[in-house]
C-alpha cells in the first residue's frame, strides 16, 4: 500500500519507540531514542543540519549514559531530512559521524543503513530490490570496500535460502565487529518479513551479540516501510499487553510532524504548530505534481 511520506516519517519514530517498549522501557530518561529526538529538534530549529547547534545537544544527551552503539539513533533524523538526495545524505551523515565516536562502525556500514532507509522513504522500488539498490548506491559513491558488497550479497543469499535465525547470525557475525554486524542483521530481519513489523522486531531481539541495536535499526526500517498507519495495529496489540501509550510517544509524533513540515519548507514551524495545535493531524499530503493551482 502507498503511504504518505508524513506517515513514513512518523513510522520511523514510532517504530523505534515501540521497539523500546518491547522491553518495557517506559521511563523517559532511560530511552535511547531521546538522542534521536534531540537531533530532530536541532534540524527543526535550524532548518537543516547545523553542526554548531546539533553537536552540543548530542554531547549533552550522551552524558545521560546512552551506549555508544545506540548513538546511531542520532543519525536517523538526518537520514529522514536528506533522504531525497544521496549526495547530501552522504555529506551530512559523514559530517555528523566525524564528530561522534564511531566505535567499531565503519563509515560505509553507517551509509548502508542510511541509504536503506532513504530507499524505503522514496518508494523507488519494492523491498525485494533493496539489496541491489544499496549495491548501486555504494558503487555510485565510489566506496571501494569490497567487504560491504560481499556482506550485502550474503544477505541476498540468506533471504533466498531462508535458514534459521541462528544460522543467519553466525554467517553475518563472521569477520564482523558486533556493532557492525547489527546493521546487516537488521537489514536481514526487515527484508525477511518486510510487511510484518512485529515479527521483524521480535526476531531482531533474538539476535546476538547486539540485540538492542539490531532491534532498534530493524524497527526504524520497518517503521519507515510500513508507516505509522501500517503499524497502528501492532501498537494496539502491544498496548493491550500493558504497554500503554505515554506522553513521550505523543512527543515523538509531534517532533516527526515538525521535522516533516521543516523538510517541506514551512516557515516558522514552531509558531504555526503552537497557534494551530489541533491542525497537526489535519495536514494534506499528496505525491509531487498532484496539487494543481486554480485556473
Amino acid at each position: 500500500m502507498a503511504y504518505s511520506l508524513l506517515n513514513r516519517f512518523r513510522g520511523t519514530f514510532m517504530g523505534v519507540a515501540i521497539a523500546e517498549s518491547h522491553d518495557g522501557i517506559l521511563d523517559f530518561a532511560a530511552r535511547d531514542s531521546l538522542i534521536m529526538m534531540e537531533s530532530a529538534k536541532s534540524l527543526i530549529r535550524c532548518g537543516g543540519m547545523d553542526l554548531r547547534d546539533w553537536l552540543p545537544h548530542q554531547i549533552a544527551t550522551e552524558s545521560g549514559g546512552i551506549s555508544l552503539a545506540t548513538r546511531l539513533l542520532a543519525l536517523l533524523p538526518i537520514i529522514l531530512f536528506y533522504h531525497e538526495d544521496e549526495y547530501w545524505l552522504e555529506k551530512q551523515l559523514k559530517n555528523a559521524m566525524n564528530h561522534l565516536p564511531a566505535g567499531q562502525f565503519k563509515e560505509a556500514d553507517i551509509m548502508v543503513i542510511g541509504w536503506a532507509i532513504a530507499h524505503v522513504l522514496t518508494k523507488k522500488r519494492s523491498a525485494k530490490t533493496t539489496i541491489n539498490d544499496l549495491i548501486k548506491s555504494i558503487e555510485n559513491a565510489g566506496i571501494t570496500d569490497d567487504l560491504i558488497g560481499k556482506k550485502l550479497t550474503k544477505i541476498n543469499g540468506l533471504l533466498a535460502e531462508c535458514p534459521s535465525l541462528a544460522t543467519v547470525g553466525d554467517r553475518l557475525n563472521k569477520n564482523n565487529h558486533s556493532e557492525s554486524a547489527a546493521i546487516y542483521l537488521a537489514l536481514y530481519c526487515f527484508l525477511s518479513t518486510p510487511e510484518q513489523f512485529q515479527i521483524s522486531i521480535q526476531r531482531a531481539a533474538q539476535t546476538h551479540p547486539e540485540p538492542n541495536l539490531t532491534k532498534l535499526l530493524t524497527a526504524a526500517l520497518s517503521g519507515a516501510y510500513n508507516s505509522h498507519a501500517g503499524i497502528t495495529m501492532t501498537r494496539q496489540l502491544m498496548e493491550s499487553n500493558h504497554l500503554s501509550p505515554n506522553r513521550y510517544n505523543i512527543q515523538l509524533i509531534t517532533v516527526a510532524d515538525r521535522l516533516y513540515a521543516t523538510w517541506l519548507g514551512l516557515y516558522s514551524v514552531d509558531k504555526h504548530m503552537e497557534k494551530n495545535p489541533c491542525q497537526r493531524h489535519m495536514m494534506m499530503v499528496t505525491d509531487p505534481h498532484q496539487l494543481v493551482p486554480p485556473v
